[in-house]
């Protein structure tokens, strides 16, 4: 396995690129409970590393089936795990991130997915969690692999403060435990069940058959003996075929109701999609209306139309995402009006810019004007100034709300400008602000910022 240490910012990303045709995994070691970076011993991170690349190794042999090379795989890798815990303390609060696809085994029968809420598979098909709770479920993992390979002992529950565990030589009684602690959960679900519970179902049921299908060739007399292993049917003891059974009935139920739930999942929009849609529809149209009515429009909205010119495309990756947070693609109709009512805007923009002509009658005074002037500039580097005046006729005092005294003073500018390679020229309105200086003064120095515009014919 190769492995490429980045640092982003704040973030440890350790990318765990396999070399081989299972998916890369990602592991974002991202430190919880306000552990910083700097506070991970580096020895302890390389143990680390070891540990995730032996976990793959491991489940990509128990997918092969090979149990015995599985847990020997996962053996390693605890050691490391451990060595990393002697050295930090602090390792099992960081985060990690397996990608979609990857990890087969460990997804089908949902190792740590179903009772530590420290491991989660997400809409979009990663698995997240913090590496102790990832650590417990490799434990489980071992713990399989061992029993399926017919070893003597195998990893037990318990865990020291290092995350060693206890083994445990291997006996009808020992397997008995197991399997208590797997069937029982599985069969206390009464089917149907909510649709949130669907996967725990699948889970719980899938992995106790595991076992179990081990247990009956091991144990022939399970086949007709009572285990106290839970009620089914109202049975307080069962043999082993009649806990299979159960298992694969809740399995041929659980698959199909899963499959659907996920498919209604998959057809419904994400939580926030009406909210910012309807947010973005609601300023499309107030833009709309502002160029119907009068051509002007707030200064961010000349940004998005004609400086950066990325509002639908920001706007396409925001949505896209949106729907890949829930695993989903986005339909295009999603966004359509949207593409829609964008189109109209600069539709309408083309249209009326032909009505409009710069204002006449107004006052001017040459200081602010061609400070104004050298300022725009900085907002449209390049542009051509071609008329200039002031749109109020007076300043206007802005107090301070505590004290009551002059906080600045502004009047409104305006500047007919074309921006180079624009058909249009465009009217800037600005605000032309002195801070108050004290004794009834203001600074001479003022600064221009415009707050709106409309595209015009330049005159």
């Amino acid at each position: 396995m190769k492995f490429t240490l980045k640092f982003s910012h704040r973030k440890w990303l350790v990318a765990l690129a396999l070399m081989g045709a299972v998916s890369p995994v990602i592991l974002p070691l991202v430190p919880a409970h306000a552990v910083e970076p700097k506070d991970v011993n580096p020895k302890a991170m390389e143990d680390l590393k070891g540990f995730f690349d032996k976990a793959e190794e491991g489940n990509a042999l128990f997918t092969q089936k090979k149990y015995a090379e599985s847990a020997a795989a996962f053996a390693a890798g605890n050691a490391l795990y451990v060595r990393a815990m002697k050295r930090d303390g602090y390792v099992d609060r960081l985060g990690f991130t397996i990608n979609a696809g990857a990890w087969p085994s460990f997804r089908y029968y949902g190792y740590g997915q179903t009772q530590n809420p420290d491991v989660q598979e997400l809409p979009d098909g990663k698995i997240q969690g913090n590496t102790g709770g990832f650590h417990a479920a490799i434990l489980a993992m071992w713990q399989d692999a061992a029993i399926l390979s017919g070893a003597q002992t195998f990893p037990f529950d318990s865990r020291d403060a290092n995350g060693e565990p206890e083994m445990t030589e291997m006996s009808e009684d020992h397997l008995d435990s197991v399997i208590r602690f797997l069937y029982r959960p599985a069969a206390q679900f009464e089917l149907p069940v909510r649709d949130d519970q669907w996967k725990s179902v699948l889970l719980w049921s899938r992995h106790a058959k595991l076992i179990l299908d081990y247990a009956a060739q091991k144990y022939p007399a399970w086949k007709t003996a009572d285990l106290n292993w839970g009620t089914n049917d109202g049975k307080s003891q069962i043999n082993v075929d009649e806990a299979i059974a159960h298992m694969n009935k809740n399995i041929a139920e659980a698959e199909p109701e899963l499959k659907d739930v996920t498919a209604k999942v998959r057809a419904t929009d994400p939580t926030a999609y009406d909210t910012i849609f309807q947010s973005d529809m609601g300023i499309l149209n107030e833009v709309l209306a502002g160029v119907n009515k009068d051509g002007y429009m707030k200064w961010d909205w000349i940004i998005n139309l004609y400086i950066t010119k990325d509002f639908m495309t920001e706007r396409r990756k925001m949505y896209a995402k949106m729907w890949a947070d829930d695993g989903k693609t986005m339909p295009p109709a999603k966004i359509a009006p949207l593409e829609k009512k964008y189109a109209a805007i600069k539709a309408a923009i083309e249209k009326n810019a032909p009505r409009w002509s710069f204002p006449a009658g107004k006052t001017h005074d040459a200081t602010i004007e061609a400070r104004s002037k050298s300022a725009i500039n900085f907002f449209v580097p390049g542009a051509t100034v071609y008329k200039t005046a002031l749109a109020t006729d007076g300043w206007g005092i802005v107090k301070d709300d505590n004290t009551g005294l002059p906080d600045y003073r502004q009047r409104a500018v305006m500047l007919l400008i074309r921006k180079p390679g624009e058909k249009w020229a465009w009217l800037v309105m600005g605000s032309y602000m002195q801070d108050y200086a004290g004794g009834g003064t203001y600074n001479s120095a003022g600064k221009f910022s415009p707050f709106q515009g409309r595209v015009q014919k330049p005159s």
